[in-house]
């Protein structure tokens, strides 16, 4: 059977279906790419911003934080513009930028939660319909046999099929793409607590403490 025969025979519950697979095949698709796009090696980052900080100072580290795409570059700039502030809030407004500028990397996954929840009854619906039908065309035959029943059975069958298949897709891309944005988030966050304790580290190198002064008799 084709496939432009299997969708008219699955009904008009297939209609939403289609709808539902082409949307799941989109978001994983574009979740890989952004995906990729973000992961950045954190400590091989935090060396190189570290090294601009020693050799061309605050400034220009920060274009370089700014000038890297994704959630990394925006984290390691907000550490080195609220140096001046004291190690813990220094450390709790990193992780905030953290869980900030990595919401965008959540796009798409409640939609495919949805689509994962709602496709088998989607499928559920044809069934109940390609019965239906089943039943009308018994109705008007005045008898029941393979050929008039076999429409409706065939749109039971194949929407019953088709929803359990995208939503079980669905599923699995939900928690394989939530439990990534997961540990992106968890890494992303000791990583930005370790910038900014190079940070301090490196604003106690360039001002350190004055030596307590002897009293003068």
């Amino acid at each position: 059977m084709r496939l432009y025969d299997l969708l008219v025979a699955g009904g008009i519950a297939m209609v939403p279906l289609v709808g539902c697979s082409v949307a799941v095949v989109a978001i994983v698709i574009w979740r890989c790419i952004a995906n990729h796009k973000a992961s950045v090696d954190a400590d091989g980052f935090l060396r190189e911003v570290e090294e601009e900080i020693r050799l061309r100072g605050w400034d220009v580290a920060l274009a370089v934080c700014r000038r890297t795409p994704g959630p990394l570059g925006r984290v390691f700039a907000t550490a080195i513009v609220l140096r001046e502030r004291d190690s813990q809030p220094l450390v709790e407004s990193v992780q905030d930028a953290a869980v900030k500028h990595s919401q965008p990397l959540e796009w798409g996954l409640n939609t495919l939660g949805s689509i994962a929840t709602i496709a088998p009854f989607i499928g559920l619906l044809g069934t109940v319909l390609g019965v239906l039908k089943a039943f009308w065309n018994i109705g008007l035959q005045g008898k029941a046999g393979a050929t008039v029943v076999a429409a409706g059975v065939a749109e039971a069958l194949i929407t019953t099929a088709v929803g359990l298949t995208i939503g079980i897709v669905a599923v699995i891309s939900y928690n394989a793409l939530l439990g990534w944005h997961n540990r992106y988030v968890e890494n992303l966050e000791l990583a930005g607590a370790e910038m900014a304790r190079c940070v301090k580290s490196l604003m106690q190198r360039s001002h350190p403490a004055e030596p307590p002064r002897e009293a003068v008799p």
